[in-house]
């Protein structure tokens, strides 16, 4: 599940990337089996790219995020950064690397300590890394607080003194303090008022192209991945489906149940949601520790034939004129 459409160097590269705890029973808690998160999980990110990936509810989208920058370790796989493999790295180099790959979390209430000023909150990784002189330190952070789009004078709250809103800002602005170049957002808005999603991802929009920024978005809501991202990658039970561009997904989406979370999306405008006809698929999702052999969506897809009970579908690129990969056995019907 590689994609190769850009002529530059990828910064990040994620390949074959899995993970998976072991289950354990019994009065000696022997291990009788194991319990599949994600899966031959495998991405390009390109400098400059925001890359949405859409997974379900509950299906370990925090698991995934920690799992890149190994604050979880991976079952198996590699994740490179700029040519550094991150579970391999020493000590010294991990630091470095954590220095340039920042994660923001979804919950701005658990993010951080709230014994703390933010002075302290956005303070802490510069002198953790160095990065400023004891006297620099209020001025870098006035700065940064700025930058977020925050009064200067905040440095001198504390956390509980704070709306959401303005949390998630300073985990933001935390997160800057490294001068990173790859940022992991792991839904960083299920927390936020609606109201300020818009707001929010036009400050990242303009952080990324002064700061050069490269993004990671995991979500599960497709419409707030379809605004943000360049590229969208859709999962279903711990597997990429589908990945390409966001004009292209909403346009040409090659997998049924990529279909089937567009068709779920309501129009603003009335007459049009009046006509629309989402589309239902059967049965529910599916027991992640007994999942359907071959295809795993094919007890729920309206397209499904005995090869998709069978045989499960490679990841392949379709023949179009944009990098769409898939996988589904019976994707060129829908472009006939």
């Amino acid at each position: 599940m590689v994609m190769n459409a850009q002529k530059a160097q990828p910064l990040i590269k994620i390949h074959e990337l899995e993970k998976k705890f072991p289950i354990r029973s019994g009065i000696f808690q022997r291990r009788v089996g194991y319990l599949p998160i994600y899966k031959d999980v495998s991405l390009e990110i390109f400098p400059g790219e925001t890359v949405a990936l859409v997974m379900p509810p509950k299906s370990g989208k925090s698991i995934f995020s920690r799992s890149l920058v190994q604050l979880e370790d991976i079952s198996s796989g590699q994740v490179i950064f700029n040519g550094q493999n991150v579970a391999k790295a020493r000590r010294g180099a991990q630091k470095t690397l954590r220095q340039k790959m920042q994660i923001i979390f979804d919950d701005p209430y658990m993010a951080i300590n709230p014994r703390l000023t933010i002075l302290d909150i956005v303070g802490e990784p510069l002198k953790i890394h160095n990065l400023a002189a004891k006297d620099d330190v209020l001025p870098q952070v006035k700065s940064l607080l700025k930058t977020v789009g925050l009064n200067p004078y905040v440095a001198r709250r504390y956390p509980y003194e704070l709306s959401g809103g303005q949390r998630q800002r300073v985990v933001l602005a935390r997160a800057l303090a490294t001068n990173p170049s790859f940022l992991l957002l792991d839904d960083l808005f299920a927390k936020l008022d609606p109201l300020l999603i818009r707001p929010f991802t036009k400050l990242l929009a303009e952080l990324k192209q002064s700061h050069n920024l490269t993004y990671l978005f995991l979500t599960s809501n497709l419409v707030e991945a379809k605004g943000f991202a360049d590229r969208i990658g859709i999962f279903y039970l711990g597997e990429m489906v589908e990945l390409t561009d966001a004009d292209t997904l909403f346009s040409n989406p090659a997998h049924p149940y990529t279909q089937y979370l567009i068709s779920q999306i309501p129009f603003e405008d009335y007459a049009l949601e009046k006509k629309r006809q989402p589309i239902q698929i059967a049965g529910s999702y599916p027991d992640i520790l007994h999942p359907p052999r071959a295809c795993h969506f094919h007890p729920r897809c309206a397209y499904a034939s005995d090869v998709c009970k069978s045989e499960k579908p490679e990841w392949r690129k379709l023949n179009t004129a944009v990098s769409h990969q898939v996988a589904c056995h019976h994707s060129e019907r829908f472009f006939e």
